[in-house]
């Protein structure tokens, strides 16, 4: 006899209303990327400058995060920290603090 049966006298009935666990969201990254904590510095087309963190980084593509909110421009240049060199990045997706983007160079 289960415990749950020995508390309450009975066996639970099984839930009607069962849902379906949802399916593990796709996979659309070309390269793993790996963690990381480096200073970024972009550069919209205007000149405007905007520095935020890589929060992991791959050879096609980085998630940065920003402290705060704001719209990044579909295309920008990029440096970031400890890397030489200036990249240009895509947006992929954005939310709120984060955005994924591709490098396009």
């Amino acid at each position: 006899m289960s415990i749950l049966a020995k508390i309450i006298g009975r066996k639970p009935e099984p839930a009607e209303d069962t849902q379906d666990v949802p399916e593990k969201p796709v996979e659309h990254r070309e390269t793993d990327r790996a963690g990381t904590y480096k200073v970024v510095t972009v550069t919209y087309p205007s000149g405007y400058i905007r520095k935020g963190i890589v929060v992991d980084l791959s050879p096609t593509g980085a998630r940065l995060r920003f402290s705060q909110r704001g719209e990044l421009p579909p295309s920008f240049e990029l440096r970031i920290e400890g890397l030489s060199g200036v990249r240009r990045g895509d947006v992929v997706w954005q939310e709120t603090h984060d955005a994924g983007i591709k490098f396009v160079d």
